[in-house]
């Protein structure tokens, strides 16, 4: 009996200590294949793409531009506005809150062309990995002051009354917040507004 005991004993430990070392083998792995993504995001430019070719999820007919300026606060970086060119009037426009780490929009190309090319004008405002793990409130403050600074900037190209916030990950659980800080007691949205979420 008590050897059955024993034996039963070492058999768990044995196998507790296996699931441990599986499960810890499994989060290296995840966190090497995250920061792997993360720090190689300008490759995901490179993947081969299958746009299609009518029909919904084609491509408009609007060519499309680029602009960028500083970031206000987040030193040696920038803020992203696509817009579609030529074009002389005022566009509706969709505010593209990136997950961690993708301050580079290279990563989301082909969304953001596709709706650029359709006459919408994508506002891009970036922020720090770095903060967002270590201060929320502060990586919030940054995305932030980069919107007010895109809208000042390129106001004349964009109609605020008509506007959707899409986001990703990270970005994706801003948007209530920011939803909320541009429309309260603004006339943001006031002819239409739509969020729209992904994850992971």
């Amino acid at each position: 009996m008590i050897i059955c005991r024993l034996k039963f004993a070492l058999w768990k430990k044995k196998y507790e200590n296996l699931s441990t070392l599986i499960g810890r083998f499994t989060l290296c792995a995840g966190l090497i294949g995250l920061l792997t993504a993360l720090g190689n995001a300008e490759s995901y430019g490179s993947l081969p793409t299958f746009p299609v070719e009518s029909g919904f999820g084609s491509q408009g007919d609007c060519q499309i531009r680029v602009d960028s300026i500083p970031h206000p606060v987040w030193r040696g970086h920038s803020l992203y506005f696509f817009h579609p060119y030529p074009n002389h009037k005022q566009v509706p426009l969709i505010i593209f809150f990136h997950g961690i780490g993708a301050d580079n929009p290279l990563i989301y190309q082909q969304l953001i062309r596709s709706i650029v090319s359709h006459g919408y004008a994508v506002i891009y405002p970036t922020y720090s990995k770095r903060t967002a793990f270590r201060s929320p409130p502060a990586a919030y403050k940054q995305i932030w002051d980069g919107i007010t600074a895109s809208l000042q900037n390129w106001k004349s190209c964009t109609d605020t009354t008509k506007i959707g916030l899409i986001g990703h990950s990270y970005g994706a659980g801003a948007i209530p917040s920011f939803t909320w800080k541009l429309t309260h007691g603004r006339k943001f949205g006031a002819n239409g507004l739509f969020i729209y979420l992904m994850a992971p």
